[in-house]
């Protein structure tokens, strides 16, 4: 009874709806355009999806623990940091007034309940970038996790105010490590919100004791999901997601509003991600276009 009520409301919302750390010369050879905010589709995303499920038309029904839930709600709770399995299964519908290749896609996930309110874990509740004129972009500032629990990840429902008083200054020379090595800060624009689990800060005196010379302007430490690794598309064409931080972590991509249509980075909610691509990419996926 609960999947025949599922397939109503997809049909009814189909119908309804509109279609629809090396030295850095200051050159890159890619200039993104950072849509990591959005929730429009990408218009040439489909080409990325298997044919026989988007050639059709089609519904999609989420289910999240066995129970349906709307296409916000899935993109909202669905989470890296949460989820436990996901499948895709592909149903043809058949009855009167009913098209004869018309489907329903199917997509069910299990996730962890008990993680509460997602945010950064460490003690870095969340930070701001600079970028001087003739340098590469940093951290500039941060917020402690002593003053705010969760200022990152919060669901599009929730604002959050920081006082400017309560924003503690970064030297631009401040070391950067991700999983116990050094990367440029430049790194942690294109995995910010994606696979960073924690990020703590160490002031000099603590980050020379624990990282030598290295860290006599303060050490921000990150951590990843273990385990959880996003697909990469990089102009169509899958990418192991070390590769794509190896690239990352060469200066090979700047970032800038205003280069418009240069080049496009989306990271891809898991819910979205599985729709397109199937179970492997229940930890989302990330797609980048340079041309």
């Amino acid at each position: 009874m609960k999947r025949t009520i599922a397939i109503l409301l997809a049909l009814a919302a189909l119908f309804t709806a509109p279609h629809a750390a090396a030295q850095h010369d200051g050159q890159y050879e890619y200039r993104l355009r950072n849509d990591l905010l959005r929730t429009e589709t990408i218009d040439d995303m489909q080409a990325l999806a298997p044919r026989d499920d988007l050639d059709f038309p089609h519904a999609t029904v989420f289910l999240l623990n066995g129970q349906p839930v709307s296409r916000r709600q899935a993109l909202e709770r669905i989470r890296i940091w949460n989820v436990l399995s996901a499948r895709r299964t592909v149903c043809r519908l058949r009855g009167a007034g009913v098209p004869g290749r018309y489907r329903v896609v199917y997509v069910a996930f299990r996730i962890d309940t008990t993680c509460g309110q997602p945010h950064l874990d460490g003690n870095v509740a969340g930070y701001v970038w600079c970028r001087g004129r003739n340098s590469q972009p940093y951290i500039g500032s941060y917020v402690s996790r002593a003053q705010y629990d969760s200022v990152r990840r919060l669901s599009s429902e929730r604002t959050i105010a920081v006082d400017r008083s309560e924003w503690h200054s970064l030297s631009p020379e401040v070391a950067c490590y991700l999983d116990g090595k050094p990367v440029p800060a430049d790194l942690f624009r294109w995995i910010d919100g994606c696979v960073v689990r924690s990020m703590d800060y160490y002031p000099p005196d603590l980050s020379v004791q624990r990282y030598g010379e290295a860290g006599e302007h303060g050490v921000l430490a990150a951590e990843t999901f273990s385990g959880r690794r996003p697909l990469v598309f990089f102009d169509g064409e899958r990418m192991p997601f070390d590769r794509w931080l190896r690239l990352c972590a060469q200066y090979r991509f700047d970032y800038d509003p205003r280069t418009g249509q240069e080049g496009n980075f989306r990271y891809i909610q898991p819910a979205e991600a599985v729709e397109r691509f199937g179970a492997a990419a229940r930890y989302g996926a990330v797609d980048v276009r340079t041309r």
